[in-house]
């Protein structure tokens, strides 16, 4: 302290902070909205990153997911005082640090939003594997002391084919059989589970050998040996729980219905005491139909579709499009274009599962309904590499999701960083009055767990995303994201 300054300087905390600020008595503004979407020039509004080397995005979400369960599972691992707790507390703490360590590197404002060099995301991506494979091997250490076994455990992280995963790829021979154990840190809950299998000559069983409800879709036409198992299983709290996969001689695999894009299929789920149906309208349109509880001829209905669309990023005067800015070019200043043409649809109807497939000229869409969750629809897409022609500087290209006859005023709901969610408005922001200079660019926010509309006719949609990089549309009745860039 200076007294001759009249100031007295000393050591402080955020909570002697604010009490001395509420002593002065003053009104501070409120803010309640976060600040995306970001701009700091007119045209340059800062949600290019959304989708900047989505692979990394994708990759920090999955040991996102890895993460949360493993260290669930460590703390039981270190629950305890026995001798093989005693013995490897210490690995097990350094696994678990390792981890957490390398995602918190991701989470650099240059990293997981993939506008980094690419040697330096080379280096993000080693160490987060590096976490991965520690965190790996303490599962397995800890599975084989719970279970009392002996077997070495693999890891599909891809699960994008068979072949990606060497476990089940030999799943064609007789005399081989997959061990499958399913971790549960959370809630006892009935699930489905989906394993990649190379063909539907398959068995599933519990550890005591009884025989579980199984079936498989092979909807790959250029490869016969990609083929999705779902099997149907309760599994408890907290419980590692063990099934095994085998040959069979008898198939599983559901019969397809192939059609053209204007043929509808229907198919009815029973569960208990309510009726879902699934129907594909013909086209991209499906619609789902619930009876209403404690009614035999009260339906509600959802209508939706799916498409793909693009937007050519802007380049040459002023703020161009790019790793940080997504800015559409004059063509697509207001409207996106069509991406894809559907072909034709193939329907895959089980007792556990119902698929539609379409078929586009340059996509997969999956859409699935279980029997078990009869609420939701997942919506599974894969898209060609995006072609580029020398006249065209990179293009975004966005999953457009829409419903029919619901009218939200431009008002939409998202997550602000997985947290609370938070009320948007196409083209308004609460606290300033908005000068709208990008109107496609300047409404899409970032979606880590997910946008939802409400009506008061119909209620609330909801779209829960897989994918760190995703991003509503200003547009009424519809929600996009954007999977893809060049």
């Amino acid at each position: 302290s200076k007294p001759e300054y009249k100031v007295q300087i000393e050591y402080s905390t955020p909570s002697r902070y604010v009490e001395e600020i509420y002593k002065e008595n003053i009104q501070f503004p409120e803010q309640s909205e976060d600040i995306f979407p970001y701009a700091d020039v007119p045209q340059g509004y800062w949600t290019g990153f959304y989708t900047s080397r989505p692979t990394l995005k994708g990759f920090v979400r999955s040991v996102g997911n890895l993460a949360q369960s493993f260290k669930k599972f460590a703390s039981i691992l270190l629950f305890g005082r026995s001798d093989w707790t005693k013995q490897n507390r210490q690995r097990i703490l350094q696994a678990v640090d390792q981890l957490e360590h390398a995602r918190a590197l991701a989470q650099h404002h240059d990293a997981v939003t993939g506008t980094a060099r690419q040697a330096v995301t080379d280096d993000y991506v080693f160490r987060l594997s590096k976490g991965v494979q520690a965190a790996l091997d303490i599962l397995n250490l800890g599975h084989n002391r719970r279970s009392k076994t002996e077997y070495n455990f693999t890891f599909c992280s891809t699960n994008l084919s068979s072949i990606h995963c060497k476990v089940t790829s030999k799943l064609h021979r007789y005399d081989y059989h997959v061990l499958l154990a399913l971790v549960n840190t959370g809630v006892k809950r009935m699930t489905v589970t989906r394993v990649k299998v190379p063909n539907g000559l398959i068995r599933v069983e519990t550890a005591e050998g009884q025989e579980l409800p199984a079936e498989v879709i092979c909807a790959n036409a250029t490869d016969q040996s990609d083929c999705d198992l779902f099997f149907a299983a309760e599994i408890e709290a907290y419980t590692i729980t063990h099934f095994v996969v085998r040959p069979s001689k008898i198939s599983i695999a559901l019969a397809p219905r192939r059609s053209n894009s204007r043929f509808a299929f229907v198919r009815s789920l029973r569960l208990g005491w309510k009726d879902t149906v699934l129907l594909h309208k013909g086209s991209n349109k499906f619609e789902l139909r619930q009876r209403e509880e404690g009614s035999e001829t009260s339906w509600k209905s959802t209508n939706f579709s799916v498409e793909y669309r693009f937007y050519r990023s802007h380049e040459g005067v002023d703020q161009n499009s790019g790793a940080y800015i997504f800015r559409p070019d004059a063509e697509t200043f207001n409207r996106s274009l069509p991406h894809s043409t559907l072909m034709n649809a193939t329907l895959y109807a089980g007792r556990l599962v119902t698929q539609v497939r379409l078929h586009w000229d340059n996509a997969v869409t999956d859409v699935r309904l279980y029997s078990n969750d009869t609420s939701h629809v997942e919506v599974e897409t894969s898209l060609d590499p995006i072609q580029l022609s020398k006249k065209t500087v990179g293009i975004e290209v966005t999953a457009n999701f829409r419903v029919d006859g619901w009218n939200q005023g431009g008002v939409f709901y998202t997550d602000s960083n997985g947290l609370e969610m938070q009320r948007r408005q196409s083209n308004f922001r609460e606290m300033f009055d908005l000068e709208v200079t990008q109107p496609i660019s300047g409404n899409y926010f970032p979606v880590s767990t997910a946008i939802a509309i409400e009506d008061s006719r119909h209620g609330r949609m909801t779209v829960i995303t897989c994918l760190l990089y995703t991003s509503p549309s200003p547009r009424d009745r519809q929600k996009s994201r954007m999977p893809s860039s060049a």
